[in-house]
């Protein structure tokens, strides 16, 4: 089951302009995205309005700008729980990424240390967290 509609906050690391806006990360729209600006370590950071347990994340990048040497962060509160990095394609799919790990956590990061950009920018059409039952 989606977590979207469960988001409290979303930050982003920065935004390249003002219609690349952190909540078209989650609109469902395959015609809006979220890119960030130039430069190394991009994150989006998502606050949930209670405790669940994630199990999955999916992530639509544009190619040519996906993540690279990418990690998932999880939190209870301000507490960290759980690392587990993940390794997208290079393309315009949908990717799932499963953790290896269930935790109830509230706060989780996407950190993306790096991009397949020059410049570093990271372009994200859709994103999508799944709860464990």
């Amino acid at each position: 089951m989606s977590l979207l509609n469960e988001i409290d906050k979303l930050k982003v690391s920065s935004n390249i302009d003002k219609f690349s806006n952190k909540l078209n990360l989650i609109d469902k729209s395959n015609d809006s995205c979220w890119s960030s600006n130039n430069g190394k370590n991009q994150f989006i950071l998502i606050k949930l309005k209670n405790f669940f347990k994630l199990k999955q994340f999916n992530l639509t990048f544009q190619g040519g700008f996906s993540g690279k040497l990418c990690q998932i962060l999880l939190y209870k509160d301000d507490d960290f729980v759980y690392q587990q990095p993940f390794y997208p394609q290079d393309n315009n799919k949908l990717q799932s990424f499963y953790l290896q790990e269930i935790f109830e956590v509230n706060k989780i990061k996407l950190l993306f240390n790096d991009s397949t950009d020059f410049f570093g920018r990271i372009t994200i059409y859709n994103l999508d967290l799944i709860r464990s039952d």
